[in-house]
């Protein structure tokens, strides 16, 4: 059901949650009504200012809680994606060097996997084995030949154990 104009043509202010009665009419807010509404919104700017380091502290206290999330995701929304573009960066650009150990390097991928989760930029399975076996040293080009091959789905964890069985007899250890 479409939200009603109120009496003066307009809609009620955006945040602000306007009461209609059973017959669609806007009921008219109470001074109480907007009192409450006042100090929740205090309150939420207060909770947001306790969470702050300082200087943001500093940057904000005279600010509303609309306007306090509308500042923050200004400033972070550029820094999350420079941060975002150097784990994908990080992780397409790591390879294995010749002699170290493929469960390291495995290890350090999945790190890489795990940051870009935590950005909210989840790789999936397949880009991640694809992007993992692509990394690995020359010494296991026959392993990555057999697994495309082979066609096989198989998780980080358990590509990780295949390639410590394998790195016996492809890894060439100084």
């Amino acid at each position: 059901m479409a939200r009603p104009v109120g009496a003066t043509g307009v809609l009620p202010l955006s945040g602000v949650q306007a009461k209609y009665g059973p017959d669609g009419v806007r009921i008219h807010r109470t001074s109480d009504d907007h009192k409450k509404h006042s100090d929740d919104l205090l309150d939420v700017a207060c909770l947001m200012l306790a969470t702050m380091s300082p200087d943001l502290q500093a940057g904000l206290i005279n600010t509303n809680a609309y306007d306090m999330i509308r500042q923050l995701r200004d400033m972070f929304q550029t820094q999350a994606r420079t941060e975002r573009y150097n784990a994908t960066k990080a992780f397409n650009e790591c390879k294995m060097i010749k002699g170290t150990s493929v469960s390291d390097h495995v290890m350090k991928m999945k790190r890489h996997l795990d940051h870009l989760e935590r950005l909210g930029h989840p790789v999936t399975l397949q880009l991640a084995t694809d992007t993992i076996l692509n990394s690995l040293s020359e010494d296991y080009k026959p392993f990555v030949v057999n697994y495309n091959m082979n066609n096989m789905e198989k998780s980080i964890a358990e590509l990780h154990s295949m390639l410590k069985t394998a790195e016996l007899k492809y890894g060439d250890h100084e």
